[in-house]
Formats: C-alpha cells, structure tokens, sequence
C-alpha cells in the first residue's frame, strides 16, 4: 500500500503538540499548574522549567508575582520559544531562583502591520497590541 514506510513519497509524519494561534490570546496556558519542585516532567536536577502553551504567532509574555514585582518576559524571538510554546527555566531577570507562591501572567498579543505613511519603511512594521489575556499559576516547592 502506498505511504505505508518512510521510503514511500506519500508517507507524512505527524508530531502532535501546540501550535500558534493567530491573533487569539484566549488559550494560552501554563503546563504544570501548579508546578510542583518535585515533578520530573522532562527536568534535571539543573535544569527546571514551565511551559505556556498555545500561544499566538507574535506575543510579549511576562510574570509577575502577586504583589506586582516584575519577574520574567519573553516574546517570540527569545531562544525558549517554539511554535505556539515557551519555556520559563523559574528564574527572574536577574538569574535568581524564584520562591514558591502564585505568580501571574500577561500575554500581549502583537499585530503587525505596514502603513502609507512615507515614516514607516516596510523593514519597520508597526506593532500594536491587539489582544491581552492575564493568568496565574502556582510554584509548590
């Protein structure tokens, strides 16, 4: 039958997983909430991380905690970013580990697009926020 191996041309390999959303900041969600110092989900010793899943094409993520100390942001051309995912490795802007609690995010999602005004050039697209989603999560240690 046709498409049966890997030599055959028909033959399509699906990998399961998110992927982006467009413009729609809605689905977006932690994986694991909460996220407990014990768990093995994919991690060693070292190196420990969360993931935000469903994200959209272009984004600004960022954490803060419940008093509104900012912790952490990202956005879609940060190394940890994937196709529709990011990974936070739980540590803030200055290199510390962060301390159990709630945390919160806000998901900012980016449209970007070209005008007729001479001041913008092509190579430097306007960006504007056309969606915000704010979450929460848990670090349990």
């Amino acid at each position: 039958a046709k498409g049966t191996t890997i030599l055959d041309d028909n033959f399509v390999t699906k990998i399961p997983g998110p992927v982006h959303t467009g413009i729609d900041c809605s689905q977006s969600k932690v994986v694991p909430n909460p996220y407990f110092a014990r768990s093995t989900l994919n991690e060693t010793e070292y190196n420990r991380r969360i993931a935000f899943m469903n994200l959209p094409e272009k984004y600004i993520l960022k954490i803060f905690t419940v008093t509104g100390e900012f912790v952490w942001e990202q956005n879609e051309s940060h190394q940890d970013a994937g196709d529709g995912m990011a990974f936070w490795d739980l540590r803030t802007i200055n290199n510390q580990e962060v301390s159990p609690g709630l945390y919160l995010y806000t998901l900012e999602v980016i449209a970007e697009f070209s005008t007729s005004n001479p001041q913008f050039s092509s190579s430097n697209p306007v960006r504007e926020v056309s969606c915000r989603d704010i979450g929460k999560f848990a670090i349990v240690r």
